[in-house]
């Protein structure tokens, strides 16, 4: 979707999305929006990684 939208065009991402790394996958494919009914779980793990990096 990314390649055939025009650059100022938000691609959103949603259904599917439950972990933080499904988050970052569609990051990485051009997402700059993303639903997610799993919100709390994704930033309490990204927390973790966080903490765990530092």
């Amino acid at each position: 979707m990314r390649k055939h939208a025009s650059s100022h065009v938000q691609v959103k991402a949603a259904g599917g999305v439950r972990t933080l790394d499904a988050l970052l996958e569609v990051r990485a494919a051009g997402c700059t929006r993303c639903g997610a009914t799993r919100t709390r779980e994704i930033l309490d793990e990204c927390k973790r990684r966080l903490a765990a990096s530092r």
